[in-house]
């Protein structure tokens, strides 16, 4: 049971149900009696994926090997039938596996990772791969032998719209894939539990998925080394955990793009990591204090009332934020000149005492009134992007593109120019995803 790879993951949303007639249909197999939580409906082990087609042809950083489908035929459609598997020994510490279409251009996150540019002198790890009935890979630590990632327990498909890896974990010790509400310990639960990644503005409560997308784990080893892994892919994308310990990681689009960081201490895991990423920025000293936030101001007196009871009850208060109740229509670079007649001066005040201002910035902007400035200032360099996105907050919106040069200096320009407007210190960003409340 523990081995089982869902066949159905669609049931977890609970509107979709299974039945042995369409998990046979996907050509899986069905077992009505079973514990809770553990799939009804699973992938066969044997004869499912792909299998190696050609010869291995190595590279400045690694090697390919190209693979074809197996005949059996996969349980979503369009099926890629060649694919290239990829190791890149990017590091001593640090090895990438990619696995793609090398015929045809699909996405990949455009970001720019600090990576060396030359073959590891002494990779800390080795690759195993397989070509049994279908194939399979092996990352092995190689001081302790201790296999961290193993993919023989099946699943591998790469459809147009549906990618999916499952492979088993050295330990339960899992840690990480956020941002997910975990209850109780930050070690995972691995009763086959299911965790969505994709951005949305909801509370938080478990196991539903929040503002931030962090697709990267780590694992402390039964000897007490560790490693993290990236699963580099910003389309929408879940993971699952089965007792085994097992993994399995399923997005709708993209490649599947693995990182490994083999530490061995935890820091170090973190340390490559982030060396790898780029490093978060140092905040300033002052964002550290008492931030008093709130959505719901009717008004400035409303806020000002907030900031005087908390003066009046002694507590610390370093910053003062502004969410979107005072802008006009919810407009950015806007001031509700009625209800927050006045927030210049009044920020201006908080500010000769010593108190520090922050604003709400939604990177999104209105697109109904031809008469606002800033979207028809980011519109004439052809700053946004180009597809429908449907309501929001407020309706109609554009979303900058903020991959355009002009629309970046066109956004900082305006950044600059609204603090003539109304004075602040930082700027509050939320919402820069595509996000629902539904």
């Amino acid at each position: 049971h523990y081995s089982r790879i869902d066949c159905y993951p669609e049931v977890m949303g609970g509107i979709e149900k299974v039945n042995e007639g369409k998990c046979l249909a996907r050509g899986c197999l069905y077992d009505s009696v079973v514990m809770s939580g553990v799939p009804h409906c699973f992938f066969k082990t044997n004869d499912y994926g792909y299998m190696i087609n050609g010869t291995r042809e190595d590279t400045d950083l690694g090697y390919q090997i190209p693979l074809k489908r197996s005949p059996l035929p996969g349980p979503f459609p369009e099926d890629l039938q060649q694919i290239t598997f990829e190791v890149q020994e990017l590091d001593d510490h640090l090895l990438r596996v990619k696995i793609f279409d090398k015929n045809k251009k699909r996405f990949e996150v455009p970001l720019e990772l600090t990576n060396p540019g030359t073959k590891a002198e002494n990779p800390r790890y080795m690759v195993k791969y397989f070509n049994n009935n279908t194939f399979s890979f092996q990352v092995i630590r190689h001081t302790t032998e201790t296999v961290l990632f193993d993919t023989s327990v099946g699943g591998l498909t790469f459809a147009d719209k549906f990618l999916q890896i499952s492979s088993k974990l050295p330990s339960t010790n899992i840690y990480g894939f956020g941002e997910n509400a975990i209850k109780d310990s930050f070690r995972h639960n691995l009763w086959f539990k299911s965790y969505p990644l994709f951005s949305r503005d909801q509370p938080t409560n478990e196991p539903l998925n929040h503002y931030g997308v962090h697709p990267f784990y780590t694992v402390l080893e039964n000897d007490g080394n560790s490693h993290g892994v990236l699963i580099l892919n910003s389309n929408a994308q879940e993971y699952s955990f089965t007792p085994l310990p097992m993994l399995t990681y399923r997005t709708i689009g993209g490649i599947l793009d693995l990182y490994f960081f083999l530490g061995p201490e935890p820091e170090n895991v973190i340390q490559q990591y982030t060396t790898m990423i780029g490093k978060p920025y140092m905040p300033p000293y002052w964002s550290l204090g008492f931030q008093l936030s709130r959505f719901g101001y009717d008004n400035l007196e409303e806020m000002k009332q907030a900031v005087t009871r908390t003066r009046e009850a002694k507590i610390p208060h370093d910053v003062q934020m502004a969410d979107i109740d005072h802008m006009n229509q919810r407009k950015d670079f806007t001031v509700d000149d009625v209800n927050f007649a006045g927030l210049k001066d009044y920020f201006n005040d908080l500010r000769s005492d010593g108190m520090r201002t922050i604003i709400i910035l939604d990177p999104a902007l209105q697109a109904e009134d031809t008469n606002y400035e800033p979207y028809e200032r980011i519109k004439a360099v052809n700053g946004y992007i180009k597809w429908p996105v449907g309501a929001s907050i407020p309706s109609d919106m554009v979303f900058p593109d903020f991959f355009n040069e002009n629309t970046a200096r066109v956004w900082s320009e305006l950044i600059a120019e609204h603090t003539n407007l109304v004075p602040f210190d930082g700027i509050w960003i939320v919402s820069l995803f595509l996000f629902t409340f539904r």
